[in-house]
């Protein structure tokens, strides 16, 4: 089933649940999914679906840290349970080790071996990781590889 639809069917069951937690996460999600139909002038496809939800995920990730920052606990708590919600939704991600395989093998291809390397290898590995590996994991094993020798 898509994710989308997987959505859509949680939306519906949350509503006749009262499940008030996963019925506003759902709700935002399911309008984040329409904007960006909007946007396209069709129904998105699948890695535009997970780019939307990693999108989201994000926000409120970081959400979550500024109200920690701000001392407010309880709305931090909030985003942080959203971002498990949305976690449901999303594919499972990669182990770091299959992430350093990936890198290490982009590093050979494009011939990248020192720090100023560091965006041709990014790109090149985000490309085959789409949606697979959050970039700020992928970012710091890049990193990690091209200041070893």
């Amino acid at each position: 089933m898509d994710i989308a639809q997987k959505i859509e069917d949680d939306l519906h069951k949350a509503i006749k649940e009262g499940d008030k937690e996963h019925l506003e996460v759902l709700r935002m999600l399911k309008t984040a999914l329409t904007f960006k139909e909007k946007e396209r002038g069709e129904k998105p496809n699948q890695e535009e679906v997970i780019a939307v939800l990693q999108t989201e995920q994000k926000k409120r990730a970081e959400a979550a840290l500024e109200y920690k920052k701000g001392q407010r606990e309880d709305l931090a708590q909030k985003e942080e349970k959203e971002v498990e919600i949305i976690a449901k939704y999303l594919p499972e991600e990669m182990l770091d080790e299959e992430i350093k395989k990936t890198v290490l093998e982009t590093k050979t291809e494009v011939g990248a071996y020192t720090k100023e390397d560091f965006g041709k290898v990014m790109g090149a590995v985000m490309g085959k990781l789409k949606g697979r590996a959050h970039g700020a994991r992928v970012k710091q094993i890049v990193e990690q590889s091209l200041e070893k020798k």
